[in-house]
């Protein structure tokens, strides 16, 4: 670390913190930090022999990879923006700049699919844009090859973000192209809707079983999306051996449509343009990636959050995860508040709170508490205020909330 300046905190989970970092000669990066006492080393030897072989114009840069006594690094390219923040709630993204960013991310996909890789975490999170306004695909802790030496192999493991796996994710016996395709199809409803479709793909779920069970579907999310997209979507979220290819994905009509802010090489031709049409641009900072996803917990056999923050990919929305009880928790998160100087009111398993942003503008949230099996679930709503101050006052939560129970 001695060849590097440590910045500011972009994000940060139970198993990792992303920071940007300045080199000795004035470049900016962007480095996870993973701490030896919840990461293990084959898990981070295989995301870096992963990465470290990626050169795509549409992936995020691999730097360097190092450890130390405490904590597992990886230095990466610092993109200038996170596409998640640009989502307006129930809103979305202009269907332009969507329909760029899905093309690049189909040729991102495309890349390593072709070299036996395939993601498993596609997610708006993880989707990043550079200053010219083109997509970085990140974050590849969950990402492994399905095929080897010519011989594919069905997955197994249970690894993704719940909200956008499919469902023979689930079931763990999987393909896992087309697992990634299937994450496609919802990353590309949220962002045209600002909306997620459903919590989990199971029957449980009320909004999934309506999706699966109804052959029109004239409610939102997808109400809100043109036919012509819709008509690919459910070509994307289906059955497994009904599922498009990622070959057939590319001839789709609407992916094969012209796009006006697009040049020839697939990359953005008037980033100008295409900034034009997304909101609080100015509000946007240096961001790089949720460090984390989901993973099974072989303990009590159900989907649980491996990292202590995710989201729910729309913004004013952020989760927490820690064992305890909740009494001493809610303690701990009041006790936390107190430090920031943030006034608070607690009613039952509710926190209300309000506060001055660094604009001098008011925000407000709510916390609230849920116990889960041995997890409890801490969710921050955003109320009133700016998303940007929003996302600076969880980073300083989550930079000062000890996950030792």
């Amino acid at each position: 670390m001695n060849n590097f300046e440590i910045q500011e905190t972009l994000s940060s989970g139970s198993t990792a913190k992303v920071k940007r970092i300045v080199s000795i000669d004035n470049k900016e990066y962007a480095i996870k930090i993973m701490s030896k006492a919840v990461k293990d080393k084959k898990g981070f030897m295989k995301e870096v022999a992963i990465h470290k072989v990626l050169k795509n114009k549409f992936i995020v840069e691999y730097v360097n990879a190092y450890e130390d006594t405490e904590n597992y690094y990886i230095v990466m390219g610092l993109a200038k923006y996170e596409i998640y923040s640009f989502i307006e709630v129930d809103v979305g993204i202009d269907p332009t700049v969507v329909h760029l960013i899905f093309k690049q991310l189909l040729s991102a996909l495309k890349y390593l699919h072709e070299r036996g890789v395939c993601h498993r975490d596609i997610k708006p999170e993880n989707l990043l844009m550079t200053a010219n306004g083109n997509l970085l695909l990140s974050d590849f802790g969950y990402s492994t090859y399905y095929r080897l030496k010519d011989k594919v192999r069905r997955l197994r493991s249970l690894v993704g973000s719940i909200q956008y796996v499919s469902p023979e994710v689930c079931a763990q016996n999987y393909d896992g192209p087309k697992a990634d395709l299937w994450a496609c199809g919802v990353t590309l409803i949220v962002l045209l809707t600002g909306t997620l479709p459903w919590e989990k793909p199971v029957g449980a779920d009320e909004k999934f079983q309506a999706y699966c069970s109804m052959k029109y579907h004239y409610y939102p999310p997808f109400s809100k999306i043109r036919d012509k997209i819709l008509s690919l979507i459910k070509k994307l979220i289906c059955v497994e051996s009904k599922r498009i290819t990622l070959e057939e994905a590319f001839q789709h009509p609407w992916v094969m449509e012209d796009n006006r802010l697009m040049s020839k090489d697939g990359l953005c031709g008037d980033p100008n343009a295409l900034f034009n049409l997304l909101p609080h641009k100015e509000d946007i900072e240096l961001v790089f990636t949720q460090p984390d996803a989901i993973q099974q917990n072989s303990n009590n056999n159900f989907l649980s959050s491996q990292p202590i923050k995710t989201t729910s990919n729309i913004p004013g929305f952020f989760r927490f995860y820690k064992r305890g009880k909740i009494e001493k928790i809610m303690a701990e998160v009041a006790e936390l508040l107190r430090w920031m100087v943030v006034p608070f009111n607690q009613n039952n398993t509710v926190i209300s709170f309000s506060t001055t942003d660094t604009k001098r503008l008011n925000l407000k949230g709510e916390i609230t508490f849920t116990a889960v099996n041995n997890y409890i679930y801490i969710t921050i709503i955003k109320i009133k205020g700016d998303s940007g101050e929003f996302r600076k006052f969880i980073n300083t939560f989550s930079d000062n909330f000890t996950l030792e129970s």
